[in-house]
């Protein structure tokens, strides 16, 4: 995180240096972290490689939403721990793997929310920038709701979806306290990654 804090200091002092080309592969919670590093609120703008139809397209964050719609799926865990976990099944239904988390840290969550598209989770499922843009806003919405009903102190966040989206809600997670994320192991169990602290 240093790292790019200072990336971001010496782009703010460039010519030009709030728009951001962003390249390379990286585990989803990396690219959560680069885009909170550079949030929307130091007025970065991100422009992204994508993978789409078998062609490389350039992705931007600065596209208007679609009217991209999610579905939402509570359930309560009958504890009193404080946290609260949340997983984004836009590429894949993350609940199964999720199941295994929660049975292994008994007593850890208050609650899940599986976010999900109202069409389904498929490797297909978001098509546009703008699809990233509507679901990386609507997400973000989610996780403020979700931890305030529930009264929540910290959330953790499975990530099922494109690096692009990672990037883009990563720019607009702030005012939701310490966000911890989790990585899914080779063995296909998550596993802690990195805590964003989001004010």
């Amino acid at each position: 995180m240093l790292v790019l804090k200072v990336a971001r200091q010496k782009l703010a002092a460039m010519p030009g240096g709030s728009y951001v080309d962003f390249r390379g592969k990286l585990p989803l919670t990396a690219s959560l972290a680069a885009g909170r590093v550079f949030s929307e609120t130091f007025g970065v703008q991100f422009r992204v490689e994508q993978s789409s139809g078998g062609e490389v397209l350039l992705w931007r964050s600065d596209a208007g939403p679609s009217d991209y719609r999610l579905n939402t799926r509570q359930t309560n865990l009958e504890s009193g721990a404080s946290a609260g976990l949340v997983a984004l099944s836009i590429t894949g239904d993350a609940e199964p793997d999720v199941a295994q988390l929660i049975n292994e840290s008994p007593g850890t969550f208050r609650a899940f929310l599986n976010i999900l598209p109202a069409a389904g989770a498929a490797s297909n499922a978001v098509k546009s920038p703008s699809d990233a843009i509507a679901i990386a806003s609507q997400v973000k919405e989610e996780i403020r709701r979700f931890r305030s009903q529930n009264g929540l102190q910290s959330i953790h966040l499975v990530l099922y979806c494109p690096a692009v989206l990672a990037l883009f809600l990563g720019q607009r997670l702030n005012a939701l306290g310490n966000i911890f994320t989790y990585e899914r192991s080779l063995s296909g169990k998550y596993q802690p990654s990195v805590c964003l602290q989001t004010g």
